[in-house]
């Protein structure tokens, strides 16, 4: 029970960090486009 309840805000904090990590490859990807263009 005690380890279920230490897995869930780690697990979100995972898919956060992941989405934080999405959002800045995209933003680097369209920076780095927008200046070849």
């Amino acid at each position: 029970m005690l380890g279920g309840r230490l897995m869930a805000p780690i697990e979100q904090l995972r898919h956060r960090s992941l989405t934080a990590l999405f959002a800045v490859v995209v933003f680097g990807l369209r920076e780095s486009a927008g200046r070849e263009g």
